[in-house]
């Protein structure tokens, strides 16, 4: 089976000889990833490169032609990390695969929902592409779990092992009806005592193994889809945060 407990995806990577082996070469093929960022709206994690222990989520809006535009909405705290001619540290994830680059931030204004940060186009970049599943694992101190409707019983509740924002692992009896490539729509992530997070699952592999070495327990991975922007964003601070967790780095 693949690990399960990878807690690296939305960090960033230390700039050594194996990072340097997926940097993308040219100005012409960071331009091409940046699109790429714009147009499926991706996430990006942004840290300073003095300072990653904090983070803000942002968007890239506009990319012109001596640099890009990010939304940022975040608190006063983290937005004062945020400082005009130093380097930043942008990290998102598309189709699966891990994209990091390096740029100077230039210029913070308000914008009409936040700020907007003005960067110049980033000086390097990385796709980085690993077989193994980049998801965190739930430790035992928070409590995860995905409710899935079920049409005849309600709603059954199943503890959660490890996720990401495209996807999680769930654990569930041998004897539930799962199947590969099944939708559930109308499911709900809840953390602790957070407000519900709606999502639609979608089934992709069922298996056997540890955690749940019992023939009577089976583990599910599913893609989460369908998940509204506001819920996200909420989704990839958890995970950061549990990444941070993972790494011995105190909470923000």
């Amino acid at each position: 089976m693949m690990p399960l407990d990878i807690s690296d995806r939305y960090l960033p990577e230390a700039e050594d000889e194996r990072l340097r082996a997926h940097e993308i070469a040219g100005e012409a093929g960071i331009r091409r990833l940046l699109e790429q960022a714009i147009a499926s709206d991706e996430i990006v994690t942004l840290f300073p490169s003095d300072q990653t222990d904090v983070f803000v989520l942002t968007r890239i809006i506009a990319l012109g032609a001596k640099g890009l535009l990010v939304d940022i909405k975040t608190d006063e705290g983290r937005l004062e990390a945020m400082r005009p001619g130093a380097e930043c540290i942008g990290v998102c994830v598309m189709h699966q695969v891990k994209i990091q680059f390096h740029m100077k931030m230039e210029q913070l204004d308000d914008g009409p929902d936040g700020h907007v940060l003005q960067c110049a186009l980033p000086s390097r970049a990385y796709r980085i592409q690993r077989r193994e599943a980049f998801r965190v694992r739930v430790p035992p101190s928070r409590l995860v779990r995905i409710v899935v409707r079920d049409g005849r019983q309600g709603e059954t509740g199943f503890a959660v092992h490890d996720l990401s924002v495209t996807g999680l692992r769930l654990v569930s009896p041998a004897s539930q009806a799962w199947t590969v490539g099944g939708m559930h729509e109308h499911a709900r992530l809840e953390i602790d005592d957070q407000v519900p997070m709606p999502c639609t699952l979608r089934i992709v592999a069922i298996e056997q193994g540890p955690p749940t070495p019992s023939p009577q327990m089976v583990q599910v991975a599913c893609e989460l889809w369908h998940l509204p922007g506001a819920v996200e964003r909420r989704l990839q601070q958890f995970v950061t945060e549990l990444e941070r967790g993972a790494r011995g780095l105190p909470p923000l």
